[in-house]
C-alpha cells in the first residue's frame, strides 16, 4: 500500500473533519485519484463514508430548521433589521433612521 495513504489512513481517525466536505485533504485525493486510484481506493472510501455521514446531518438540519421557522417570521425579523439600519445619500446629506422617518 502507498505509505502516503498508509500515513492519511490513520489520519483520518484522529481528524476525520479534514476529509469532509471542504477538508484539507479533500482537493489532494481528488487530483491524485486520477492518477493512481487503484492506489486511493482504501481512503476514498473512508472519506466517502464521512461524507455520506455529513450529507445525512446536513439534510436532518435543514429538514428541522426549515420546519422551525415560519416564513412570515423571518420576513418580520428581516423588516426589522432592516428598519434599524441607518442609510445615507452619496453625498452624506440625508439620513433616515427608521422607515417612519423617511
Amino acid at each position: 500500500m502507498n505509505e502516503g495513504v498508509k500515513l492519511l489512513l490513520e489520519r483520518i481517525k484522529t481528524h476525520p473533519e479534514e476529509f469532509m466536505k471542504g477538508g484539507r485533504w479533500i482537493r489532494l485525493l481528488a487530483e491524485y485519484n486520477e492518477y493512481i486510484p487503484d492506489e486511493l481506493n482504501p481512503l476514498t472510501d473512508e472519506a466517502r463514508k464521512l461524507v455520506a455521514d455529513e450529507f445525512t446531518r446536513d439534510v436532518m438540519k435543514e429538514l428541522l430548521d426549515s420546519e422551525e421557522e415560519d416564513p412570515f417570521d423571518e420576513a418580520l425579523k428581516r423588516a426589522k433589521h432592516n428598519q434599524s439600519l441607518s442609510t445615507r445619500t452619496i453625498f452624506g446629506r440625508l439620513k433616515y433612521d427608521s422607515v417612519e422617518e423617511s
